[in-house]
């Protein structure tokens, strides 16, 4: 993958020619904290409303996706090296899927669960799971699905309550971009949502130091090591996912033609850059 970062721009090129596609401007160190403030602020209001409410947000969402599904799929292509056609079926059709899906299930995975008492001493009391937002989360994720695995990972998010922080790889930013765009079409109270550009180490560490309430990554394990121990120091809930390839088995049964033709679609779809 091909990528610079400048003082004060990430600059984005097709790695399947070297060519540079554009540059989007880096954020500024200092705007952060502010960043911060907009954000907690903006999920005081969003948490306050019903889920039917956010529910509109996501469909305002997919319907832009839909009818930008090509552009969305160029701009993938080109980000990564996919082909169109993979990045519109593994890429643009699952956005549209994650508005409609938890859009509709949202509120009934995180409805109040009532517990039953567990001892004769409980007897008269009542216990319920009660989900709460958790506040503002940061999702730091890769380059080989730039913008199904982040995207995904916002709706949960923003149906949950929370206001999101989007850091994507520094190979992919016009798709971070493009995830913008896509945000902005929700008309979601303003500050909700803010997609930071710059160095990895650098946001997640900002994101460390403002108080983050949560942090989902997707990627290597050098990096997952590193924010396991940043975020050991002030407890925050981290959810790594962390790359790597999978051996196939293919058992003494098995259809053999079906399984080469198996082997070869999982070991050069998306040039084999896949974690499953």
């Amino acid at each position: 993958m091909n990528s610079a970062l400048h003082i004060n721009q990430t600059l984005a090129f097709n790695p399947a020619n070297g060519e540079q596609i554009g540059a989007i401007p880096n954020t500024p160190p200092e705007a952060i904290a502010g960043i911060f403030k907009r954000a907690r602020d903006a999920q005081q209001i969003w948490a306050a409303k019903s889920y039917a409410e956010r529910r509109q947000h996501m469909h305002l969402m997919r319907d832009y996706i839909v009818a930008n599904a090509d552009h969305l799929a160029r701009i993938v292509s080109q980000s990564s090296g996919k082909t169109r056609l993979d990045a519109l079926t593994t890429e643009v059709l699952p956005c549209v899927l994650s508005c409609s899906w938890y859009g509709k299930h949202a509120e009934k995975v995180l409805k109040p669960e009532r517990r039953e008492a567990s001892s004769i001493i409980w007897i008269g009391k009542r216990s319920v799971i009660q989900h709460e937002p958790l506040g503002v989360v940061g999702i730091i994720s890769p380059w080989n699905y730039p913008l199904s695995i982040p995207f995904g990972e916002v709706i949960m998010g923003l149906m949950a309550g929370n206001a999101i922080l989007l850091k994507v790889a520094a190979a992919t930013p016009l798709v971070g971009k493009a995830i913008e765009d896509i945000v902005a079409a929700g008309n979601l109270p303003d500050g909700l949502f803010h997609h930071l550009v710059g160095a990895g180490g650098e946001m997640s560490t900002a994101m460390f130091e403002n108080g983050i309430d949560k942090i989902f990554f997707t990627g290597s394990v050098p990096a997952g090591k590193q924010l396991m121990a940043q975020a050991a120091t002030t407890l925050t809930p981290l959810s790594l996912e962390l790359g790597g390839k999978d051996p196939m088995v293919v058992l003494e049964d098995a259809d053999l033609e079906r399984a080469a033709n198996g082997a070869a679609w999982a070991g050069y779809q998306n040039a084999g850059q896949s974690c499953g």
